[in-house]
């Protein structure tokens, strides 16, 4: 094997064992630990799933009312600013996955 080849394996092998130390999952009974209290539908892996109709009133719920609710029931931090408004005629309401950073968060500390 030429010492280009070997360079390239070496970068290429470290870079995908960088790759896979990004990824985190928790395991379902970890996840059904954490979210005891909820008494809904989940999806297959675990995760709650909010019914479409809540999806489909928080779109007339603004930020303000959202974040006042949330943050009035301990769950501060849960809220990413300073986006870039590219629509803003439409409104954007889903289903999230909180990914990288995770706040203290009262329902996780009392599991």
């Amino acid at each position: 094997m030429s010492a280009m080849k070997s360079l390239l394996l070496f970068f290429l092998s470290f870079l995908l064992q960088g790759l896979h130390a990004q990824t985190v999952q928790i395991s379902k009974a970890d996840l059904l630990a954490l979210t005891a209290e909820w008494k809904g539908e989940r999806f297959a892996d675990g995760r709650p799933k909010v019914p479409d109709e809540i999806l489909k009133r928080m779109k007339a719920v603004s930020v303000e009312e959202a974040w006042s609710t949330m943050s009035n029931a301990g769950y501060r931090y849960q809220i990413a600013e300073g986006w870039e408004v590219i629509n803003p005629d439409s409104v954007l309401v889903g289903r999230a996955v909180t990914a990288t950073f995770m706040p203290g968060r009262p329902d996780v500390w009392q599991a």
